[in-house]
């Protein structure tokens, strides 16, 4: 029996057939309905799922699994499975793990991104097996992911403790080259850490004004959130920023009169002027969320800001000085 339902301007049709529930979703009613009546058939054949082991190519299987679940990946998965394509795309979905791995090595890619492509075919052959039913094993995929990493082909990603010290922000406000970007989003981004694509992205009908001073902003399709809208306070120099920037902003749509490509650049040309070392923008964020907790906020409350759902994510963004704790006691 097939369930046809609409979702938003797509079709979602599910069937629950000798114990099977394959699900997809189509741009219009009908090609649900015909999706439905020939796997039914092929259900009642004995034949759903064998099809797929023997002629579709993970350039099938990613094209497939983007017209499902498109809505719902990321910018950076989307990327991901575009580098998958390129890498595996002409191979079938049952390949072996030497084939696996040999066209892994063969990539022009670095060993990191390619992982990262890995892990995202990985999904989406688990996917295929579990919700289309399609006869696949994602064994080979896991395997080539695990000896790669055993090999060393994959180097061990390390976290990032780096911060960035009153000193050297400083120093990056008085190297600071850029007329397109102003160096005050520094301190913003270090007391509302919040991460620079948020903000690039941020547009004046997201922010709202309690007050001068006051400012909530809302932070839209926030990474992990799965489309969820957050409201961000703005805290310490970032609320006087915005201040300012609102009294200026014109008739602007965004708040940012730069992208965050524009952003990266000013930074990094910054850096390389005060002459600091393996200073990323992003280490903006680590700085920022630390120093809030060293203010005395509770992980709750530095969540609201920071975006984490989990302790496990924000204690990784986490590096408290053992001095701060005297201040607190």
């Amino acid at each position: 029996m097939a369930t046809i339902r609409r979702r938003g301007t797509r079709w979602f049709v599910q069937l629950n057939k000798r114990g099977l529930r394959p699900a997809r979703t189509f741009t219009t009613k009908v090609q649900a309905e015909r999706w439905a009546r020939e796997t039914e058939i092929a259900i009642e054949n004995g034949t759903f799922g064998a099809v797929a082991r023997a002629s579709h190519t993970v350039a099938d299987l990613v094209r497939l699994y983007r017209h499902e679940k498109g809505y719902d990946f990321s910018e950076a998965t989307d990327v991901r499975l575009s580098r998958a394509k390129r890498i595996w795309g002409d191979m079938k979905i049952n390949a072996g793990q030497q084939e696996i791995m040999k066209r892994f090595r063969a990539s022009h890619y670095a060993p990191s991104s390619a992982d990262l492509a890995l892990a995202a075919v990985t999904a989406a052959v688990v996917y295929a097996k579990n919700v289309w039913q399609w006869d696949v094993s994602p064994e080979p995929w896991r395997a080539s992911r695990r000896a790669l990493k055993a090999s060393g082909a994959v180097p061990i990603t390390r976290e990032r403790e780096r911060r960035c010290s009153r000193a050297e922000e400083a120093l990056l406000a008085e190297h600071w080259c850029s007329e397109k970007v102003t160096p005050d989003i520094v301190a913003f981004l270090i007391d509302t850490p919040v991460r620079s694509g948020e903000l690039a992205a941020l547009r004046w009908a997201d922010v709202e004004r309690h007050g001068a001073g006051k400012f909530i902003i809302l932070v839209r399709d926030r990474k992990g959130t799965r489309g969820a809208t957050d409201r961000v306070p703005l805290l310490g120099r970032s609320a006087g920023i915005m201040e300012r920037w609102w009294q200026a902003r014109g008739r602007s749509l965004n708040v940012m009169a730069c992208t965050q490509t524009s952003l990266y650049r000013a930074f990094k040309r910054a850096v390389i002027a005060a002459g600091l070392e393996d200073l990323k923008l992003h280490d903006l964020r680590h700085e920022g969320i630390s120093r809030l907790f060293e203010r005395g906020l509770h992980i709750p409350q530095v969540s609201v800001v920071s975006g984490h759902r989990s302790w496990k994510n924000l204690k990784r963004y986490t590096h408290v000085s053992a001095e701060s704790l005297f201040e607190l006691i």
